[in-house]
């Protein structure tokens, strides 16, 4: 689909309004309403809306820590495989395999800190529409 332009009128001091309101949100004036047009495809309530905007940087990036997220417990995963391939071959003991587990422990322990920070924010956002700039 390609893009038109698309032109109103509007006074000054709604003008400035939409442009507060718009950098306040960190949004372009462009993003804020094509946000704001996904709007009525929404039931209708008396209830105030609330929306979580997703736009391609923020996808893209949480797109990159979930792969990165994959890569690390890829890693631990290996790790542990080569430990139970050396006790397996008896090359090295248990106690170095215990130093070995506690090694991938930590650092599995310190990844999923930030796994916990993704996976409440976005049960925090859940119930609430979603709007794709």
């Amino acid at each position: 689909m390609r893009n038109v332009g698309m032109f109103f009128r509007v006074n000054e001091d709604e003008r400035d309004r939409f442009r507060a309101w718009s950098e306040k949100l960190g949004m372009s004036q462009s993003d804020l309403f094509h946000a704001l047009i996904q709007l009525d495809d929404l039931p209708k309530t008396s209830e105030p809306i609330r929306c979580v905007v997703l736009d391609n940087t923020t996808t893209k990036n949480l797109a990159g820590e979930l792969k990165r997220w994959g890569y690390h417990f890829n890693q631990a995963n290996h790790a542990l495989n080569s430990i139970v391939y050396l006790l397996r071959l008896e090359e090295e003991d248990e106690d170095w395999a215990m130093r070995q587990v506690d090694g991938v422990r930590f650092k599995l322990e310190s990844l999923q800190k930030g796994v916990d920070d993704i996976r409440y924010g976005l049960a925090d956002i859940s119930d609430k529409p979603v709007l794709f700039l």
